[in-house]
């Protein structure tokens, strides 16, 4: 089981070619709807559960109930999973796992007079939030919406796109993945590239031309959430996160 679908395409490609065809490979949230049917009744051999971290939220978790004789987690953060799936059997080390080196590099910028004011408002707010949840006054997930409200303004800044489209002209002959955390940040991202006269790739819920980036047709993607981990491309140069909180 997988996260996404996009890297479903990357195990079927694997596992075909090492010659591995007696497989299932489907997302977390296909296992958990299989789990309650009818046709979980006889146990899989090896159930592989790709990014296993994913079995901590509540509903891809649902996947764990499958009938199965042995597993396996991968993840690089496992977390709790480890306890739940029986312990480490191996660690992989940065070399042996052979991750490219890399650069991380911070770019700064002020936020306006008006954001400013919002800003601070919004922090008070999870203050206030934060206290109350404290006191027993306001429940865990009231108070998380509080939070969630502060980090979508700080996400969705209109700096941030700005900035995107200038490193992009700074680099347009790399191959570029940019990392967004809303639609709407997506298209306007698109929209910008397009009319400053880029072609860019695009892979969200709603739009999927990741194939165009992946076979060299265009040189950058995109996206929304949808390959932030386990996503293999190592043609990819540089990595823009247009949002961080």
């Amino acid at each position: 089981f997988c996260p996404k679908r996009e890297i479903i395409g990357q195990w079927i490609e694997e596992l075909v070619k090492n010659g591995v065809e007696e497989v299932t490979v489907d997302t977390y949230f296909y296992g958990a709807k299989f789990s309650k049917s009818k046709d979980n009744d006889e146990p899989f051999d090896l159930i592989i559960f790709d990014e296993c971290h994913a079995l901590q939220t509540e509903k891809q978790g649902e996947a764990w109930n499958i009938k199965k004789l042995a597993w396996l987690g991968l993840s690089a953060t496992p977390e709790q999973t480890i306890y739940s799936l029986g312990g480490i059997i191996r660690r992989v080390g940065w070399n042996e796992a052979n991750i490219s080196s890399f650069e991380l590099g911070y770019v700064m910028f002020d936020m306006n007079g008006k954001e400013i004011n919002k800003y601070k408002q919004l922090t008070q707010k999870v203050r206030s939030a934060c206290i109350s949840a404290e006191e027993g006054r306001l429940r865990e997930d009231q108070k998380m919406s509080i939070i969630m409200e502060r980090r979508s303004f700080v996400y969705t800044l209109p700096k941030r796109i700005d900035l995107t489209i200038q490193l992009v002209r700074q680099n347009q002959n790399d191959r570029i993945i940019i990392f967004a955390e809303r639609l709407e940040q997506v298209r306007a991202i698109q929209s910008k590239l397009i009319s400053e006269g880029f072609k860019p790739s695009v892979f969200t819920s709603e739009e999927d031309s990741i194939e165009q980036f992946k076979n060299g047709e265009t040189n950058i993607l995109v996206t929304s959430k949808m390959v932030k981990e386990g996503f293999d491309d190592p043609s990819t140069t540089i990595g823009i996160i247009a949002s961080t909180p």
